[in-house]
């Protein structure tokens, strides 16, 4: 039975990785845009802040990503 709960448990562990990193890719894709359509008029937050956000969220999904498949 405990064989069943542990299986169990790395699924669940595994389906919130992956849904934790979809977000975090959206997150991405959200900040893309919003370099490309507003940032070039100069209101908002300073492009290269951004820049490094977006990189340091590509990393933390990329590292989530291999995770997520060495658990599975």
């Amino acid at each position: 039975m405990s064989e069943h709960r542990a299986k169990r448990d790395a699924i669940i562990r595994a389906r919130r990785l992956k849904m934790i990193n979809s977000l975090m890719i959206g997150l991405i894709f959200a900040m893309m845009a919003y370099i490309i359509l507003f940032d070039s008029s100069g209101i908002g937050f300073s492009t290269p802040l951004l820049y490094l956000l977006g990189a340091g969220l590509s990393v933390l999904s990329l590292l989530l990503l291999l995770r997520s498949k060495r658990e599975v």
